[in-house]
């Protein structure tokens, strides 16, 4: 049975545990390379976060005088409404700041505090008598616990893929796993045009081939967002286009790394021109990457970014995307 001090030290340890958290979620920290997983690990912990938050409440909620006639049920609930209370307050302190609010994040934080109390209400009803209590405050623990690790699976999986699948860049597999294939696609499609070639090009060993329209606006084109990073080992790149129209397809390759200032001449930049009605491969020597940057070399063990668009709102046209490879 522990003590009127060890549980206020427990208590104090709670608190400044779930003070950390919020500071962490709610203080404009960025790490210094943004990338998927660190997105979905800051949004993920939004959730363990309000957990230790709610803890921490329903701890001072029962150590107070005036609580100690109330059911358990009834200081849960209480808890959960000052946890609740203290998100909504942390995403609108957030509104003036570099962060923004997010609705999401706050049904996160919900979860993360209900996921939490019913885990400590499962293990406070012992009674044999509360047996279906227990079974239901189990069910909502556990489908509180897959709501939250559920955004960590496709990221998982897309990591996972990337490097599966290296010395291709861009390979795809169709309808059956386009959330894997476009997840480091930067606005990607809702409805991503995964479809064989046209038999006039098509190879029977050929992948899927991604139909990437090019609408009459300005740089439309695939934007590929952290792709693998590391191509030191590699010493050209090729890419796998065909274009279907009867006319010529003038197009922009542009590769970044992690320290790109966004200036045009701190990046690599290639022209490409695809004849009407052609399938081509197209290959860049590395080397010529590595020394596209003005006044310094590409970091090629981070590079960051891949870029194939039109330059100018012209007419509609489409490019079919089949590989895109590191060769050594």
């Amino acid at each position: 049975m522990p003590t009127v001090a060890s549980s206020a030290r427990i208590d104090r340890a709670y608190q400044l545990a779930a003070a950390v958290g919020l500071l962490l979620v709610v203080l404009p920290i960025a790490f210094p390379h943004a990338t998927h997983a660190s997105s979905v690990l800051q949004n993920f912990m939004h959730g363990p976060v309000f957990g230790l938050v709610a803890m921490a409440a329903l701890r001072t909620i029962c150590a107070h005088p005036s609580m100690s006639g109330r059911r358990a049920g009834a200081r849960t609930l209480i808890a959960f409404a000052v946890t609740a209370g203290i998100a909504a307050a942390s995403e609108i302190a957030q509104i003036p700041g570099p962060r923004d609010a997010s609705f999401e994040d706050l049904i996160v934080d919900f979860v993360g505090a209900a996921t939490t109390l019913a885990l400590v209400r499962r293990h406070e009803a012992r009674s044999p008598d509360l047996a279906h209590q227990r079974l239901a405050l189990g069910l909502a623990s556990l489908a509180g616990s897959l709501f939250l690790l559920a955004p960590l699976l496709p990221a998982t999986l897309a990591y996972g893929f990337r490097y599966q699948q290296l010395p291709d860049l861009v390979r795809f597999h169709g309808a059956s796993l386009d959330t894997i294939d476009t997840y480091f696609m930067v606005d990607n499609p809702d409805h991503p045009a995964f479809q064989n070639l046209p038999n006039r090009w098509r190879k029977p060993d050929d992948p899927m081939s991604l139909k990437v329209a090019l609408p009459a606006i300005t740089w439309p084109g695939l934007y590929l967002g952290e792709p693998y990073p590391d191509w030191r080992a590699f010493s050209s790149l090729s890419l796998d286009l065909t274009n279907p129209a009867e006319r010529p397809l003038e197009l922009t390759l542009r590769i970044h790394d992690v320290r790109h200032d966004y200036e045009y001449a701190d990046r690599f930049n290639w022209r490409i021109t695809l004849p009407p009605q052609t399938r081509e491969m197209v290959r860049i020597p590395l080397a010529t990457v590595r020394n596209a940057t003005r006044g310094r070399q590409m970091d090629m063990q981070h590079i960051a970014g891949l870029l194939l668009f039109r330059s100018g709102p012209e007419s509609e046209d489409v490019v079919y995307v089949t590989r895109i490879t590191l060769e050594k």
